[in-house]
């Protein structure tokens, strides 16, 4: 066989620079202590469905973090995860109270839903080191 006939693998082409090249791979967001702080809050939110309590734990962290954090881009998302519990749990006593008439277990299921929207919206933007928007909107 001759080494000619063989099919050549194309040679290594430098990054292009032209419009619509794909970008590089983006560098990860740095990681500080307050960074992973709220990570540990998202997380314990996102265990409540499993244990009923880590809610409790993570806005008690949120608070903590609350002022090392003030003036960095972790501030929105600390805002955000201290409205996502106590929002959270008016709805949910709203739901339950009402739960006798029927519509309670609809404000319930929406709670939940609107929790996890909450959670993951938040987690995903720290994850990709960005800030939330509006920390105070409801959504």
């Amino acid at each position: 066989m001759n080494p000619d006939s063989l099919p050549q693998r194309p040679p290594e082409t430098p990054p292009r620079t032209e419009p619509g090249a794909p970008r590089p791979p983006r560098e990860a967001p740095p990681t500080d202590n307050r960074t992973v702080l709220t990570h540990v809050v998202y997380g314990l939110y996102a265990l409540t469905f499993l244990t009923g309590f880590t809610a409790l734990v993570g806005v008690v962290m949120a608070y903590f973090n609350r002022e090392p954090a003030r003036g960095t881009w972790l501030e929105s998302h600390i805002s955000w995860q201290i409205r996502t519990f106590w929002y959270g749990l008016l709805l949910q006593v709203i739901g339950w109270v009402t739960v006798w008439v029927l519509i309670g277990w609809f404000i319930l299921a929406a709670a939940t839903l609107w929790f996890v929207w909450r959670i993951a919206k938040g987690w995903i933007r720290l994850g990709h080191g960005m800030p939330i928007e509006d920390p105070y909107a409801f959504l």
